[in-house]
Order: structure tokens, then sequence, then C-alpha cells
């Protein structure tokens, strides 16, 4: 929605929107995403966690010690897109599965294995 002024008077303007993704529009491929909030957003920090971790990493997860990694991108999102966002992710993931079956989560996977 818009916002203009007609003689002094608001109106509301509403539109569509499409994105239209070219093939030398910059992406990003990650797999680790981690979502915090404050009172005026909600930023998703997302990063690509690498396949083979290093030896040092390797050591520091056998001490116990958390791995930490800059995230590649933060999405920083107003409260009032955050709904249409998981809404927008739900009826995805909806068309995904019913196309090519249930996603099934590590966590799932594991128990499966127990």
């Amino acid at each position: 929605m818009v916002r203009k002024k007609r003689n002094n008077v608001d109106q509301l303007l509403t539109t569509q929107v499409r994105l239209d993704a070219k093939t030398d529009t910059p992406f990003y491929y990650v797999n680790y995403m981690s979502v915090t909030f404050a009172s005026y957003d909600f930023t998703i920090s997302v990063a690509r966690l690498p396949s083979a971790l290093s030896l040092e990493q390797q050591v520091d997860i056998q001490k116990g010690k958390t791995l930490t990694f800059e995230p590649t991108l933060q999405l920083v999102v107003p409260p009032r897109v955050i709904r249409g966002l998981i809404d927008a992710l739900t009826e995805q993931v909806a068309k995904y599965e019913s196309q090519f079956g249930k996603i099934i989560t590590e966590r799932q996977g594991n128990d499966k294995n127990k």
C-alpha cells in the first residue's frame, strides 16, 4: 500500500508487486538461519555452513565449544510484513511437498534412527 496526498486528503493506493529475478540477479546459497527480534523489526541472519569442518573446528566441538560464523546476509523485516512471510513460506512448503513429498528435517531423520 502506498499513501498519496490528493487535494490534502490521504488516499491509500494498493497494487500487486511481482519480483522478476534475472540470471545475473545476485543470490546466496544458505543452509543455516537464525531469527531474532527487537521492538521494531525481525532480523533473519543467514549463512552457508561448510559441509566439512576444519580440524580446529572439530576439536572445538569435541571440547563443547560453540562454532561461530559471520552471517552472509541479514534481512531486517518490519513486524507488519512477518506474518505474510510466514504465510508465503507455509504455502510454498505445501506446494513443494505435494509435488516432491514430505520434507524430512534433520531432527525428524535422526528420530527415525532411534
